[in-house]
């Protein structure tokens, strides 16, 4: 499996690491450094630069790890997404709001749990990551 799918596979693996935190932690919802992570990761993925990719999935595994021992949650690096369909059309919509965050920030607390919870769609069903698909729309308007 090569680098890129790999770091799709964390993404969508902290994703669902996130969402179960703030599933059972009432008003929880993590600071803007994973959100910058994960912009950094999504951006990355336009790059063939084997070592840059290589560096964000460990970052990304490394958040899993962490959020995983500070909210006592489970750890998702076993996501092993397949981009057809309403996924791969979630992922690009995941992927334009990645590079919005770069310049409009990642202090938007709606947006950075849309993105989580849409990274968690795409280890789901895919009517779930047609659901957040259908919410894309509004959270891109609300970063320009």
């Amino acid at each position: 499996m090569d680098t890129k799918q790999q770091l799709v596979n964390a993404l969508a693996g902290l994703g669902s690491t996130i969402t179960e935190a703030m599933d059972v932690i009432e008003g929880f919802v993590p600071c803007g450094h994973p959100a910058l992570t994960v912009s950094n990761a999504l951006v990355s993925l336009d790059t063939d630069d084997d070592a840059a990719l290589a560096q964000q999935l460990e970052t990304v595994k490394g958040f899993i790890d962490h959020v995983s021992e500070n909210r006592g949650v489970t750890a998702h690096h076993d996501a092993s997404v397949e981009l057809t369909g309403s996924k791969a059309n979630l992922f690009a919509a995941i992927r334009e709001v990645g590079t919005l965050m770069q310049t409009a920030g990642v202090k938007n607390t709606q947006v950075n749990e849309w993105v989580y919870r849409s990274l968690a769609a795409l280890n789901d069903s895919d009517e779930k990551a047609a659901e957040k698909l259908a919410e894309a729309p509004a959270i891109k308007t609300a970063l320009l």
